[in-house]
């Protein structure tokens, strides 16, 4: 009978698969995961009820606070009017 240790690969001076730092940093990002994703979940929430809002207001009020119609989506989104630097 053979012994079934010595059919192994030796694996002396070799660096296991996963270091205790590298699976730390995925059981934390496995964990931080549900939590991400009903934060992006309610961010998008946020931002369709901005865009309804600011979509309901007429084309007057809209240009009063510096905004086209066009440019509803993209002040949503970015924080920035168009054209406005970083």
């Amino acid at each position: 009978m053979t012994d079934r240790s010595s059919l192994r690969p030796s694996t002396a001076g070799q660096r296991p698969f996963l270091s205790t730092g590298t699976a730390t940093a995925w059981i934390g990002r496995i964990y931080a995961s549900p939590g991400n994703l009903l934060s992006r979940f309610c961010r998008g929430l946020r931002a369709r009820q901005a865009v309804r809002e600011l979509a309901a207001l007429d084309d007057h009020m809209l240009r009063d606070i510096g905004l086209l119609r066009t440019d509803i989506e993209h002040v949503v989104q970015t924080g920035r009017f168009p054209g406005e630097c970083s």
